[in-house]
């Protein structure tokens, strides 16, 4: 009876270290699509069964994959961009910082709620940690 627990249940650890696991997690997955929604999910799972606070958690590891992503390409696609002499450089970076932005916490918040719900159906089966 996965509906006759109880609904106190809570992760031991903050939301916030929660997101941050689930924001290094799709950045480690990046090069698999739709690696944000695994990260959000992870998140989600980890919060415990309040799909609120999954998608919080999920949020969080949106912006963690979101910044971490774009430092690192700043750090590792910054170096060529010097060879390269195109114009509007800076308005295209802009704008896929912006798209993936977007992206990573749409998926991410999305994740977290979906990561939340699983928690509350198959926790209990299959283990929070």
């Amino acid at each position: 009876m996965a509906h006759a627990r109880s609904k106190d249940r809570s992760s031991s650890r903050s939301t916030i270290v929660n997101g941050l696991i689930g924001g290094v997690a799709a950045l480690v997955l990046s090069f698999i699509p739709f690696s944000s929604l695994l990260g959000g999910i992870l998140a989600g799972y980890l919060e415990g069964p309040d799909v609120g606070s999954g998608f919080v958690a999920g949020v969080v590891a949106g912006l963690v994959y979101g910044v971490l992503g774009f430092v690192l390409f700043l750090v590792l696609g910054g170096l060529f961009l010097g060879f390269v002499g195109a114009p509007m450089m800076g308005s295209m970076i802009l704008f896929g910082a912006v798209f993936v932005g977007i992206y990573a916490l749409v998926f991410a918040a999305a994740g977290g709620a979906l990561g939340a719900y699983l928690n509350e159906e198959f926790g209990d089966d299959i283990g929070r940690y």
